[in-house]
């Protein structure tokens, strides 16, 4: 709210003192309020410049700077501290403004133009179990998108997964062979999605260890690769039929993630598309090697990757080739972001490149969005070994957790705070490091935990239905009584969706605005108060919640721009955490300030339920 103000007065204060407009972020949030609500290093930058006065100095330029802004009406003072650094107080007044503020004036103006942009996320192989690589996959990938959509971009999820070629072959050749007591196809058709998953996923890992240890198998399974290929009709009905089973299993963990995406691409819809077009770049783009196409890489300090194999096969580089085009052909898009793990950095350098040179509309506009691994105790994952994490046997084992925890939860609200446990673990992370999932830990209401900021949402929740529960007429009757209509309202939805698996209220929201309008709780409180008591002396814990709530903006705004939802966490928990001090050192009800504590609480609420939002997750009202 007042960042946008404070930013412009200094870039005028800059230039009006002759200096060039920085282009680096002129303020900063300082980690202790005794350093103020924001400030600037401005001086130092701007004392590498030339200037016709001579400012040089960083506490010259500071001193300058002070002097030119004046005496702004909403700050208290600006301070110089250290070598030249400007500390901006903002006025309590002018603060609790931001509690009886239901949206921000000035948000708008910081917001970029708008972009279409493709986020291309969990890319999971048909014919094998998802794994909890993929849950962390699709909570990076989601949280994103909504991130994106906040700023008012239009996003499209897209989804793109291997349905051809070795992995599928040996699944394949696996059901057709399988091992002593694994069971026989005919035995599975009548089964649920998730047996049909589990039993796709044994035959493959069975598979998989034959063609390690037989030539034979080796043949046998290598010739079905070539067959899918070649679209065989022998094997054209098995294939359809099991891919679907894994396709319609996968959909049913998206809906309780609170992922809806606009399109699912198999690699079978683009391999000979890709076959097709590098072969016509042959000698521009490509060239001959071996017996093989290969693009050239070493030559631009790359790795020569192959993309169409000796057999004739596009390999996974060539299958890229085609999707871009199909993307192309789809789509009008300002950007392309591909999540990935970091261990293909290599691999999307080679193709982002050959993809550029051939489509060369795509050049600039394709980023891999890279992420680090999820590490158990027992190490490594692998599904080639048959000793997978399946990303569902994850979530049952959290909500069991959950449900020993608070016995008294209903179905839905587990399966709520089962999803906030998961991802929250996850996204406190910056997305390139690596992850030690503590199941244990994710699913504590004490500490670093989505359960934990659930919490004190909850805990919120029920402060406002006691404070509803005042003698009508009172001022605070009229202002819960509103809320409480929205709360009903809200449960009725509940209440009609506990037979779905969704997670999310709503799935998808393509713009600033929807989101704002459908996570935001509509509350009249700021019409109920008179200025006299919308006003009152702050409190220290008051006003330590009132600066976290004006840096909701900044810190979603920082969390897009540079993919860093860690930093959205890290705001939940600071924002929580300054509510449950301020609970717990002051009374609500029945104080001298209560019209204003109660709307700061319903504030803290909203701004709660949007961050978590953000982030793929749900609240509950109980806990």
């Amino acid at each position: 709210m007042y960042k946008a103000r404070i930013e412009k007065l200094l870039v005028k204060a800059v230039v009006d003192l002759g200096f060039v407009k920085p282009t680096d972020t002129v303020l900063s949030i300082p980690e202790k309020s005794q350093f103020g609500d924001y400030s600037s290093n401005v001086a130092l930058q701007l004392s590498k410049q030339e200037h016709k006065n001579s400012y040089q100095k960083p506490l010259e330029i500071a001193n300058a700077i002070i002097e030119a802004l004046g005496h702004p009406k909403f700050l208290e003072r600006v301070e110089l501290a250290g070598p030249g650094f400007l500390n901006f107080f903002i006025k309590d007044e002018e603060l609790a403004k931001i509690a009886l503020t239901e949206e921000d004036p000035d948000a708008q103006e910081d917001l970029p133009a708008p972009k279409t942009i493709i986020v291309e996320y969990c890319d999971p192989n048909t014919h094998k179990m998802l794994h909890i690589g993929h849950l962390l996959q699709l909570t990076l990938g989601e949280t994103l998108s909504r991130l994106y959509e906040y700023q008012g971009h239009e996003v499209i999820r897209t989804n793109y997964g291997s349905d051809i070629g070795l992995t599928v072959a040996k699944c394949l050749w696996g059901i057709e062979n399988p091992p002593a007591g694994g069971g026989e196809i005919g035995e599975v058709r009548e089964e649920s999605l998730k047996e049909k998953a589990q039993f796709l996923g044994k035959a493959y890992a069975f598979a998989h260890a034959e063609y390690e240890k037989s030539l034979e198998v080796k043949e046998e399974i290598d010739q079905i690769t070539n067959k899918l290929y070649q679209r065989d009709a022998e094997m054209i009905p098995l294939w359809e039929e099991t891919k679907n089973w894994s396709l319609g299993y996968f959909e049913t963990i998206y809906s309780i993630f609170g992922t809806l995406f606009d399109r699912r691409i198999n690699e079978s819809e683009v391999d000979q598309l890709g076959k097709q077009i590098v072969l016509e770049n042959v000698g521009k783009v490509f060239v001959k090697d071996d017996g093989a196409i290969i693009y050239p890489g070493e030559k631009y300090g790359l790795h020569n990757r192959v993309f169409i194999n000796s057999k004739g096969n596009p390999t996974y580089e060539g299958k890229e080739v085609g999707l871009a085009d199909k993307y192309i052909q789809t789509y009008q898009f300002d950007e392309l972001n591909i999540f990935s793990h970091k261990e293909q950095d290599d691999y999307f350098k080679v193709v982002i490149r050959a993809n550029g040179e051939i489509f060369h509309q795509l050049k600039g506009h394709v980023h891999h969005v890279s992420y680090g691994e999820v590490k158990l105790s027992t190490g490594k994952m692998s599904s080639r070994m048959g000793n997978i994490i399946a990303a569902e046997d994850i979530f049952n084992e959290v909500k069991f957790r959950i449900k020993a925890i608070s016995p008294q939860l209903d179905e839905l609200s587990i399966q709520k705070l089962a999803v906030a446990a998961i991802k929250f673990a996850f996204l406190k992370y910056s997305p390139k490091s690596d992850i030690i999932y503590d199941l244990e830990e994710s699913v504590s209401i004490h500490g670093d935990t989505g359960p934990y900021v659930m919490y004190v949402y909850a805990r919120i929740q029920s402060l406002l239905r006691k404070a509803s529960k005042e003698p009508e007429g009172s001022k605070e009757s009229e202002v819960q009584e509103n809320r409480a209509k929205d709360s009903e309202s809200e449960e009725l939805t509940d209440k009609s969706k506990e037979s779905e698996i969704a997670q999310g209220e709503e799935k998808k929201l393509s713009s600033y605005q929807a989101i704002k309008q459908k996570t935001m709780a509509k509350s009249s409180v700021a019409q109920s108060l008179n200025s006299s008591e919308s006003n009152p002396a702050l409190e220290p814990e008051e006003r330590e919640i009132l600066r976290q709530l004006e840096y909701f903006e900044f810190i979603a705004q920082k969390a897009a721009n540079n993919f860093q939802p860690n930093e959205m966490v890290k705001y939940l928990l600071n924002l929580t955490k300054a509510f449950n001090l301020f609970y717990e050192s002051q009374p609500v009800l029945g104080s001298k300030n209560q019209d204003f504590r109660v709307t700061l609480s319903i504030k803290t609420a909203e701004t709660i339920k949007l961050g978590l939002y953000l982030l793929g997750i749900e609240t509950v009202d109980k806990m």
